[in-house]
């Protein structure tokens, strides 16, 4: 078997919650050796030893911080997973080596220095003052490697809010993402999130992208890059036909429920049990014929008002209320199985229990199963792709604790003695 995509690529990992760690640990899945490095002043500050979040570390490394809330951050829940303290930390950095290193001090520097030597790339996602207070900006590592590839994951980019803070919440909200989803703002109602923010992963996998692409431009110039992604201009660029619609139609999109406005007609309807729902979309006069005599409704193919898809949402209520007392009867996943007989394409709502134990991810083997010393196990998703010629891991190995590859790395990687590990544990650098 031929070796791992990125085998021989060394990661230095400086990132935070959700983008950054996800984006790093599909480069270390596809065989790239991660190394991610950690503050020892952050490992005793409550959130922030395994959750990292750029406002506390800031904080932690003495920056102004504004909007900081105080008591939020003393009441940070702690677990006791090898000091994984948050599910983002455990999910997005297995597979990975763990380090600590104090950058902010002249010994910390040099170990940086020496770790950025024998690396091929660099991952941050924090804001660029604090990248530059512990000295990984690309123009810092650029200085010691120039043929880094020093990749930063920002929540803004260059510009008036390249310093400001951000969030997957805040940059959905920014970029008109929840401005068309939910149902309206009627009655006080606010607007509505996905669920799951989706501009992190978005921002991970550009980023990883952008990474392998510049890797390739390295081998054939042999000279590195900076790469800076945006993740609010990931999320504004999600937005691309609603932004076409209003140019050229003065249309502004608005919340549309569970509708598309490019298919005829969909909805969400009751399952037999508590709280259980399907979905399900009909597309053209075929689809709508079946659906019909699903439902006993011949005589609406004839009907003006129901005889065509285009013209249910007008008498939607009616059409729901048929299909409601059709569904209800029925547990979901059978439900939906007639419906997909039919050729009308539907779907059971899942909750994430069912999620994970549904028949055609465990086929596509999208989970694997992680042992934790303590005797848990928890699933996490592997990369949603599959290689004929270098599978994914087999085994993955859970996030570790913050210096549980100090010796290995310093050690082994940087040929450090023993004495002199010791040295910088004594003087808390590492």
């Amino acid at each position: 078997m031929t070796g791992k995509i990125l085998q021989g690529i060394r990661v230095i990992d400086f990132a935070v919650v959700w983008a950054g760690p996800y984006a790093s640990r599909m480069l270390s899945e596809m065989g790239a050796e991660v190394i991610h490095v950690e503050h020892p002043k952050l490992l005793g500050q409550p959130g922030t030893s395994r959750m990292g979040e750029p406002a506390k570390m800031a904080k932690a490394l003495g920056m102004e911080v504004k909007d900081l809330n105080e008591d939020s951050v003393a009441s940070e829940s702690k677990a006791t997973w090898l000091g994984v303290r948050d599910t983002y930390f455990a999910a997005f950095n297995a597979t990975k080596k763990s380090i600590t290193l104090d950058t902010t001090k002249p010994a910390g520097r040099e170990t940086l220095n020496e770790l950025i030597k024998i690396c091929d790339v660099s991952i941050e996602n924090l804001t660029p003052d604090v990248a530059q207070k512990i000295g990984i900006s690309y123009e810092q590592l650029k200085q010691v490697n120039p043929r880094i590839i020093g990749c930063a994951v920002r929540g803004f980019g260059e510009g008036p809010w390249a310093n400001h803070v951000a969030y997957g919440n805040t940059m959905e909200y920014l970029s008109g993402i929840t401005s068309m989803t939910g149902y309206g703002y009627e009655e006080g109602s606010r607007p509505m999130p996905a669920g799951v923010f989706t501009v992190d992963p978005i921002g991970a996998m550009q980023a990883v992208a952008a990474i392998i692409s510049a890797l390739m431009y390295r081998k054939r110039t042999g000279e590195g890059m900076r790469i800076e992604v945006s993740q609010y201009e990931a999320a504004a660029s999600f937005t691309n036909e609603a932004l076409i619609d209003y140019t050229m139609n003065k249309r502004v999109r608005t919340p549309i429920g569970n509708n598309d406005k490019d298919i005829a007609f969909q909805g969400c309807y009751p399952a037999k049990g508590n709280d259980q729902w399907i979905v399900l979309s009909v597309r053209n006069q075929k689809e709508w014929a079946n659906l019909c005599g699903l439902l006993h409704k011949e005589d609406w193919l004839t009907d003006g008002r129901f005889s065509q898809p285009s013209k249910l949402e007008a008498n939607r209520r009616e059409v729901d209320m048929a299909i409601s007392a059709w569904t209800i009867q029925r547990n979901k996943k059978d439900a939906t199985q007639f419906l997909q007989s039919l050729n009308i394409p539907s779907a059971p709502i899942n909750n994430i229990v069912e999620t994970i134990f549904d028949q055609q991810l465990r086929h596509r083997e999208c989970y694997k199963w992680i042992e934790y010393p303590f005797g848990a196990t928890a699933p996490t998703p592997r990369m949603p792709v599959k290689f004929t010629k270098t599978p994914l891991p087999e085994v993955y190995e859970p996030a570790k604790a913050p210096n549980a590859d100090n010796y290995y790395v310093y050690g082994q990687l940087l040929g450090f003695s023993e004495s002199h590990i010791k040295e910088l544990e004594a003087n808390k650098i590492i």
